[in-house]
């Protein structure tokens, strides 16, 4: 499972952001996302969230998310993409920020209940 994580690295970015995810997913995998750009980022930071697909349920989670963790969403903040694809028994989530500069993907396995958990580190790519 290992190198398929980190290939999800490096694999191309469409452009936007896209969620494959119920609301029930967005509102575990967005602060996933938040904590990640927290520790990735200095304190304080404006991140620019490239625009999702009509109806994503992540945008609005996200936001709080983010505010939560001390980084402000913007039109003029740093770049950052985010991606969310189903895979095996659950969904693989990528984000990408600065254009794909830095990239992090996590899997998150799918439990008997239909909830989300981690099952496995946030695995971090810098070019």
């Amino acid at each position: 499972m290992l190198p398929l994580l980190l290939a999800g690295c490096d694999a191309a970015w469409p452009s936007g952001s896209y969620v494959s995810v119920n609301a029930r997913d967005a509102a575990r995998l967005a602060p996933a996302v938040a904590d990640y750009l927290a520790s990735a980022l200095p304190s304080h930071a404006t991140v620019a969230l490239a625009p999702a697909q009509p109806g994503d349920p992540m945008t609005p989670v996200l936001a709080e998310a983010l505010s939560h963790d001390g980084i402000t969403p913007a039109p003029t903040g740093r770049p950052v993409q985010y991606v969310v694809t189903p895979l095996d028994d659950g969904v693989l989530l990528h984000i990408a920020l600065d254009g794909g500069s830095t990239a992090a993907s996590r899997y998150f396995v799918r439990s008997p209940d239909g909830s989300l958990t981690a099952a496995g580190p946030m695995m971090e790519r810098t070019r």
